[in-house]
């Protein structure tokens, strides 16, 4: 029997068993059994070595807990746990998903037709450097869209290997463990999901029945009479029209969208994670969109979490944008429904994000200011910036990225890129550790109101007084003889 047995379970400070005797650590307070006192010194935090005449001693320098994830700090021990606060590796991976459905089946076939390079009917647009930067719907619109005509440019063989059960039509876009990979050359434009489609369809098919296509079934299924059978196995395809199209393929899009050249909605949903993500979105009127999912995938610190979370649920309320009810008229009218303490939300080019603009200061001078002075003053300053601020800054110049090297907001993280042999396996290789910042803005206090500009506009807005019905003569007149009646 192991006579230190019974020390692997026991963590009692008065401890009776005489096989190993409990002792007290010289660093601190803790007691222990003797056999554990060798692994204790490892992780105490007050350990101290002591020099060769025993006359002085030294605290234990260890380097960061996040060492193999790319930290280089060495301090003693008992500040790991304060400096995690602040430890440059210390990042998580923003999954936060997010869907959104193209307009029709036919819109989704403009996106693959461009991705592959055929003429479209409406051009897919995916730049947003053309638009107003206060067109936030619109521009988050236009960046999804971006990533699924990325996506449809890839072989359609390692598309649908990213597939899974949450999605098994398609995956989690943007793909972010993909190579570069075109698109087979062709000079027809073939559709592979309609394939998938029919396919299943005569799965069904076969499963069903034998009088499950009776034609008068179709005509009066709620009547009861005798079915004509062997329709199913003889069934004669339906003869398209001369062109090829059918109502199913006609693409219609709204004016809204295609003048700004969207196939997408520009309102999303959030369905929960442990939903399965069909081919469709079935909804009270967007039955039979195609469902696309996608993801942050943004790499954020511990301590901006808050912040970052908060953005996004900024986006959920569609507080960015208030625009007018007959937007889907064709009426560009767009306002604010949330007032920032100060300044203004646009959309940055640089970050590709949603970000908080601030009112610059009119009394400020900038006659007097050196070049000089700035730069001994941005290294005071660092502690004081959000993340956001601190990457614009660092490009605007090397002098700029050299004086921020040392800024506590500064993360690092362990790329690792992928590589394939002759015979097509695939390698993950490690690489040397890069420095950055995060896109993460420190989110200052907001306030939703409803700005009197809206109602002003509202009341009279050209579309919303087209799309009223107008009353016809005879009514008018009724109604005013009930008027002089009463």
């Amino acid at each position: 029997m192991d006579p230190h047995g019974h020390c692997l379970d026991c963590f009692r400070s008065a401890c009776s068993f005489e096989g190993c005797l409990l002792g007290r650590c010289g660093f601190c307070s803790a007691r222990l059994h003797e056999c554990k006192r060798e692994d204790h010194l490892e992780i105490c935090q007050n350990v101290r070595f002591l020099s060769l005449d025993s006359s002085t001693s030294t605290q234990v320098v260890v380097p960061c807990i996040n060492a193999i994830y790319g930290c280089r700090r060495r301090f003693a021990r008992h500040f790991q746990k304060t400096h995690l606060a602040t430890c440059p590796a210390s990042v998580v991976v923003c999954h936060l998903q997010w869907n959104r459905s193209a307009l029709s089946d036919s819109a989704k076939k403009q996106i693959k037709r461009a991705a592959k390079g055929f003429p479209t009917e409406i051009v897919p647009k995916t730049d947003a450097s053309g638009l107003d930067d206060n067109d936030l719907d619109v521009i988050g619109c236009i960046l999804d869209q971006k990533k699924i005509v990325d996506f449809f440019k890839l072989r359609r063989n390692y598309r649908i290997s990213f597939r899974d059960y949450f999605t098994p039509t398609y995956p989690v876009l943007p793909l972010l463990a993909h190579k570069d990979r075109p698109n087979e050359e062709s000079a027809e434009f073939h559709d592979s999901s309609d394939d998938e489609k029919k396919a299943e369809a005569e799965k069904i098919r076969k499963k069903m029945l034998p009088w499950a296509n009776c034609y008068i079934c179709k005509i009066d299924p709620a009547s009861q009479h005798l079915h004509v059978l062997g329709n199913l196995t003889n069934e004669k395809k339906r003869e398209k029209p001369a062109n090829g199209a059918t109502v199913k393929d006609t693409l219609f899009v709204p004016e809204f969208y295609r003048q700004r050249g969207l196939m997408l909605t520009k309102t999303f949903h959030r369905l929960a994670g442990s939903v399965k993500k069909g081919a469709m979105i079935f909804e009270v009127g967007t039955k039979g969109r195609p469902l696309f999912t996608f993801q942050c995938a943004e790499v954020v610190r511990r301590t901006e979490i808050e912040d970052h979370a908060r953005f996004h649920e900024l986006e959920d309320n569609e507080w960015h944008m208030h625009r007018c009810p007959m937007w889907s008229e064709g009426c560009d009218f767009a306002t604010s429904n949330m007032d920032p303490k100060e300044g203004r939300f646009r959309y940055c080019d640089f970050l590709g994000k949603v970000v908080h603009e601030p009112t610059p200061s009119s009394s400020a001078s900038l006659d007097d200011f050196h070049e000089e002075t700035f730069y001994r003053v941005l290294p005071l300053l660092a502690d004081y910036v959000d993340s956001a601020s601190l990457r614009t800054l660092s490009a605007t110049s090397r002098r700029a990225r050299v004086f921020l090297e040392n800024a506590r907001q500064r993360i690092v993280t362990v790329p690792w890129r992928r590589t394939e042999d002759f015979y097509g396996n695939v390698f993950w290789e490690e690489e040397a550790p890069q420095y950055s910042y995060t896109k993460c803005q420190r989110l200052l206090t907001v306030t939703p109101t409803v700005p009197g500009d809206f109602w002003a506009h509202f009341a009279s807005c050209a579309f919303r007084k087209a799309a009223e019905p107008e009353c016809p003569e005879k009514l008018r007149t009724f109604l005013l003889l009930i008027q002089t009646k009463e």
